[in-house]
């Protein structure tokens, strides 16, 4: 079976529409002008123009993946930590609890270390537990002046007041609607940091509401 040692154009492409920050890579996709259709260069290769070519791409490996995604992730609670597993017949790439029976764990599989690592950084992307342009640091005026709010992983939140008085420091008090519909009570301080639960429960402004 052949091993796969980068990412192909399309899933290149959809890290780019997520907003990861693409880093320098020593060979690039270049789509040229003339012909339309993707190349392979060395990053320094000047055997074609910037007017020869319209889009690149950097491409990523095993390593630039794995420089990609957190040694550990704090969700529901629990610390839970990075790990590559070979099985049987597939990859599988995690984040595992250190504690003996705790069961919370995040896993992605494929026949293909690549594929594991690419699914996992995807997951963690849409997740809001990796840093993309696409995400608006909360601001606190912008919240009070009607711009909407939700958690890095995109749930709801309702705001219910930003001068909570206590000795953590913690102002903000917001409800968080999570997936089964339920309200949950959660304190913050004044950047939106300090959920109880995780940094994907961290509090972000979005594009609606102007």
């Amino acid at each position: 079976m052949e091993t796969l040692n980068f990412l192909s154009i399309e899933q290149m492409q959809t890290l780019r529409d997520l907003g990861l920050e693409m880093k320098f890579t020593p060979y690039a996709y270049y789509k040229t002008r003339k012909e339309g259709e993707w190349e392979i260069k060395a990053d320094n290769d000047n055997t074609f123009s910037a007017y020869e070519y319209y889009e690149k791409l950097p491409i990523y490996g095993l390593e630039n993946l794995i420089d990609t995604l957190p040694n550990n992730v704090w969700i529901d609670g629990k610390h839970l930590y990075f790990n590559i597993n070979k099985r049987a017949y597939d990859w599988c790439v995690g984040y595992h609890s250190n504690v003996m029976n705790e069961r919370n764990v995040i896993e992605k599989n494929d026949k293909e270390m690549l594929n594991a690592l690419y699914k996992m950084v995807v997951y963690l992307i849409k997740e809001g537990m990796i840093e993309t342009s696409k995400i608006q640091k909360f601001d606190i005026e912008k919240a009070k002046s009607g711009k909407a709010v939700r958690t890095r992983n995109g749930m709801e939140v309702r705001i219910i007041c930003y001068n909570r008085e206590n000795r953590d420091e913690k102002c903000i008090v917001a409800l968080i609607k999570n997936k089964n519909g339920n309200e949950q009570v959660q304190n913050y301080y004044v950047d939106g940091t300090g959920s109880s639960v995780g940094k994907n429960y961290d509090l972000i402004i979005t594009d609606e509401n102007g």
